[in-house]
């Protein structure tokens, strides 16, 4: 069963990597204690508005986990 653990592992490899525009860092913290619904929201909208490119830039494993917390969002319905 989805439980959120994965969307917050893909915020936290966004938030740590230093790829991550520092807007984009900014507008993820603090999402740790947040309803799923609001993560789910977070984690779409970071990823949706990186910079062309960047996702790219990401290791192979973050990509990975980055993916597999989007679907997870997608996953609870979010």
């Amino acid at each position: 069963m989805a439980d959120g653990n994965e969307m917050t592992k893909a915020i936290f490899v966004m938030l740590e990597s230093p790829k991550t525009p520092s807007r984009i860092r900014s507008f993820l913290r603090h999402t740790e204690d947040d309803p799923l619904e609001e993560k789910a929201w977070r984690l779409e909208e970071a990823v949706r508005t990186l910079p062309p490119g960047t996702f790219e830039q990401y290791s192979e494993v973050e990509r990975s986990q980055i993916t597999v917390g989007l679907s997870e969002a997608k996953l609870l319905g979010y």
